[in-house]
Protein backbone atom coordinates (compact mmCIF):
# COMPACT_ATOMS: atom_id res chain seq x y z
CA UNK A 1 0.00 0.00 0.00
CA UNK A 2 1.33 3.46 -0.90
CA UNK A 3 1.98 6.15 1.71
CA UNK A 4 -0.73 8.28 0.14
CA UNK A 5 -3.30 5.51 0.53
CA UNK A 6 -2.27 4.84 4.12
CA UNK A 7 -2.42 8.50 5.12
CA UNK A 8 -5.84 8.81 3.49
CA UNK A 9 -7.11 5.85 5.53
CA UNK A 10 -5.83 7.48 8.71
CA UNK A 11 -7.34 10.86 7.82
CA UNK A 12 -10.71 9.30 6.90
CA UNK A 13 -10.77 7.37 10.18
CA UNK A 14 -9.80 10.50 12.14
CA UNK A 15 -12.64 12.46 10.52
CA UNK A 16 -15.14 9.77 11.55
CA UNK A 17 -13.86 9.90 15.13
CA UNK A 18 -13.88 13.70 15.27
CA UNK A 19 -17.38 13.93 13.79
CA UNK A 20 -18.68 11.47 16.39
CA UNK A 21 -16.82 12.69 19.48
CA UNK A 22 -16.00 16.32 18.75
CA UNK A 23 -13.25 17.91 20.83
CA UNK A 24 -12.68 17.99 24.58
CA UNK A 25 -11.83 14.42 25.54
CA UNK A 26 -8.45 13.14 26.71
CA UNK A 27 -6.10 11.93 23.99
CA UNK A 28 -6.44 8.27 25.04
CA UNK A 29 -10.12 8.37 24.09
CA UNK A 30 -9.26 9.58 20.59
CA UNK A 31 -6.40 7.10 20.28
CA UNK A 32 -8.68 4.16 21.13
CA UNK A 33 -11.43 5.40 18.82
CA UNK A 34 -8.95 5.94 15.98
CA UNK A 35 -7.56 2.43 16.51
CA UNK A 36 -11.10 1.06 16.35
CA UNK A 37 -11.84 2.88 13.08
CA UNK A 38 -8.53 1.85 11.49
CA UNK A 39 -9.27 -1.78 12.37
CA UNK A 40 -12.77 -1.49 10.93
CA UNK A 41 -11.30 -0.03 7.75
CA UNK A 42 -8.98 -3.00 7.31
CA UNK A 43 -5.74 -1.17 8.03
CA UNK A 44 -2.98 -3.22 9.60
CA UNK A 45 -1.51 -1.36 12.56
CA UNK A 46 0.39 -1.79 15.78
CA UNK A 47 -0.69 0.24 18.81
CA UNK A 48 1.50 1.23 21.75
CA UNK A 49 4.77 -0.05 20.31
CA UNK A 50 7.70 0.21 22.73
CA UNK A 51 10.83 0.91 20.70
CA UNK A 52 14.30 0.81 22.31
CA UNK A 53 16.49 3.89 21.97
CA UNK A 54 20.17 3.18 21.38
CA UNK A 55 23.21 5.28 22.10
CA UNK A 56 26.54 3.77 21.00
CA UNK A 57 25.07 0.27 20.91
CA UNK A 58 23.56 0.63 24.40
CA UNK A 59 19.85 0.82 25.15
CA UNK A 60 19.35 4.09 27.02
CA UNK A 61 15.56 4.21 27.04
CA UNK A 62 12.39 3.38 25.20
CA UNK A 63 10.09 5.39 22.98
CA UNK A 64 6.36 4.81 22.74
CA UNK A 65 5.01 4.78 19.19
CA UNK A 66 1.25 5.27 19.59
CA UNK A 67 0.23 3.88 16.19
CA UNK A 68 2.26 2.43 13.36
CA UNK A 69 0.04 1.87 10.32
CA UNK A 70 1.03 -0.66 7.65
CA UNK A 71 4.59 -0.45 9.07
CA UNK A 72 5.04 2.76 7.04
CA UNK A 73 3.23 5.65 8.74
CA UNK A 74 3.64 6.71 12.37
CA UNK A 75 0.57 8.39 13.90
CA UNK A 76 0.77 10.70 16.92
CA UNK A 77 -2.50 11.83 18.53
CA UNK A 78 -3.00 15.01 20.53
CA UNK A 79 -6.06 16.52 22.21
CA UNK A 80 -4.54 19.95 22.84
CA UNK A 81 -6.42 22.94 21.34
CA UNK A 82 -3.39 23.50 19.09
CA UNK A 83 -0.74 21.02 18.03
CA UNK A 84 2.20 21.66 20.38
CA UNK A 85 5.34 22.96 18.68
CA UNK A 86 7.44 20.18 20.23
CA UNK A 87 5.21 17.49 18.66
CA UNK A 88 7.04 17.79 15.34
CA UNK A 89 10.44 17.09 16.89
CA UNK A 90 9.02 14.29 19.01
CA UNK A 91 7.48 12.61 15.96
CA UNK A 92 10.71 12.95 13.97
CA UNK A 93 12.67 11.31 16.81
CA UNK A 94 10.15 8.46 16.97
CA UNK A 95 10.35 8.04 13.20
CA UNK A 96 14.14 7.74 13.44
CA UNK A 97 13.95 4.93 16.01
CA UNK A 98 12.35 2.59 13.43
CA UNK A 99 13.43 4.31 10.21
CA UNK A 100 9.85 5.30 9.36
CA UNK A 101 9.69 7.78 6.46
CA UNK A 102 6.36 9.44 7.22
CA UNK A 103 4.43 10.58 10.26
CA UNK A 104 1.07 12.19 10.91
CA UNK A 105 0.14 14.36 13.86
CA UNK A 106 -3.62 14.19 14.37
CA UNK A 107 -5.08 16.96 16.51
CA UNK A 108 -8.54 16.38 17.97
CA UNK A 109 -8.45 19.34 20.38
CA UNK A 110 -10.17 22.02 18.32
CA UNK A 111 -13.52 22.33 16.57
CA UNK A 112 -11.86 21.28 13.30
CA UNK A 113 -9.71 18.20 12.95
CA UNK A 114 -6.07 19.17 12.42
CA UNK A 115 -3.77 16.74 10.58
CA UNK A 116 -0.12 17.56 9.94
CA UNK A 117 2.29 15.56 7.80
CA UNK A 118 5.83 15.05 9.11
CA UNK A 119 8.63 13.76 6.90
CA UNK A 120 12.13 12.68 7.79
CA UNK A 121 14.62 15.34 6.77
CA UNK A 122 17.36 14.26 4.41
CA UNK A 123 20.48 13.32 6.36
CA UNK A 124 23.09 16.05 6.48
CA UNK A 125 26.58 14.87 5.69
CA UNK A 126 29.06 16.51 8.00
CA UNK A 127 32.78 16.40 7.54
CA UNK A 128 35.62 17.03 9.93
CA UNK A 129 38.11 19.73 9.08
CA UNK A 130 41.85 19.10 9.58
CA UNK A 131 41.51 20.80 12.98
CA UNK A 132 38.76 18.38 14.04
CA UNK A 133 35.84 20.80 13.74
CA UNK A 134 32.65 19.42 12.24
CA UNK A 135 31.23 21.49 9.40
Amino acid sequence: MLHREITQKVIDAAHLVHEALGNGFKRDVYLRALSYELGNGGAAFIADLQQPIFYRDHVVGTANIELLVEEKVLVHVTSEPEIPANAYGEVRCLMQTKDIPLGLIVGFGSRRLDVRRVEQPAPVKRERTPTGRIE
